[in-house]
């Protein structure tokens, strides 16, 4: 395999993934270097452990590949300062060495050393074990990424549900009241659960049909609408609540028509789930009667 074959790793956005290498020679850092810089790498140098750390805080490497004896700060404490920063822990570092002794490597291995490359090394072999543990690297980081999408958008939608949901459930209890409702009051409850119940069915279906396209980010769906309509939408809703809290919720529009007319491009849902929000925050932390 020519090292024109080896095809770099790349950031997500289009970059190419940054290697720190670490030798008090010159010389090896330039040949490896250089031979990582040929196969579409970036590469960052460092003479020391102690410049090493300090420019892996300044531009956050993909991988580091560490001469393991150094004069000073060796490869062992390097590593060993190296996986007790939590900005620097996750970052793989692979040992170059001349070394082969059991006990070295060993101590490389416990030292937090992903991997190994004995020195002088076959140019294949070394770029084979940095991409590789690169890209081992990035799919950890994905999954983590994944995992903190997850947990972010159940609470979203724990969240988003709890309005809808309580707009029903209080409803209910003002229909269950002795005495019972006025005909045209438990019409006007009947209108408020349905209202939301669709609102909470719509959120679940769009939730559930991101989920299958395996898109868990939020996606804005821009159109143009009548602000104060999904005002009077949502202080409706919240009716029976502030009620059930010996509240009043009062809506009033403005004798202006430009006022009334107002129209704005944005995602009506997540509007109307950021109104929702601050009535139901106004409600929970207001004074009622």
């Amino acid at each position: 395999m020519s090292i024109a074959t080896v095809n770099p790793v790349q950031r997500e956005k289009g970059v190419a993934a940054l290697v720190l290498v670490v030798d008090d020679q010159v010389s090896n850092i330039q040949t490896v270097g250089a031979l990582l810089s040929q196969s579409g790498y970036d590469v960052m140098p460092a003479t020391s452990g102690d410049q090493a750390l300090q420019r892996a805080k300044l531009r956050r490497p993909d991988l580091m590949l560490l001469d393991m004896l150094m004069p000073g700060m060796d490869g062992f404490e390097v590593c060993q300062r190296w996986r007790s920063d939590p900005d620097l822990a996750a970052i793989p570092i692979i040992f170059l060495t001349a070394a082969i002794d059991r006990d070295f490597l060993v101590r490389a291995f416990d030292s937090g050393a992903v991997d190994y490359v004995t020195k002088p090394f076959v140019s294949e072999e070394l770029l084979a074990r940095v991409r590789t543990h690169i890209e081992l690297k990035r799919a950890r980081d994905h999954l983590k990424r994944y995992a903190t999408e997850c947990t972010e958008l159940t609470q979203i939608v724990a969240h988003d549900l709890k309005n809808p949901l309580s707009s029903i459930q209080f409803s209910a209890m003002l229909m269950r009241r002795d005495p019972p409702p006025t005909p045209e009051r438990m019409q006007r409850l009947v209108s408020i659960v349905l209202s939301s119940s669709s609102e909470a069915l719509s959120f679940v279906q769009q939730y559930l049909g991101r989920w299958a396209d395996g898109e868990l980010q939020r996606h804005q769906n821009v159109e143009a609408f009548e602000f104060l309509t999904i005002v009077e939408e949502a202080l409706n809703e919240f009716l029976p609540v502030a009620e059930i809290k010996g509240m009043r919720l009062i809506f009033e529009r403005a004798d202006a028509p430009e006022v009334n007319l107002l129209s704005v491009r944005a995602d009506r849902m997540a509007s109307r789930h950021i109104l929702n929000n601050l009535i139901s925050n106004a409600i929970k932390y207001g004074a009622g009667s």
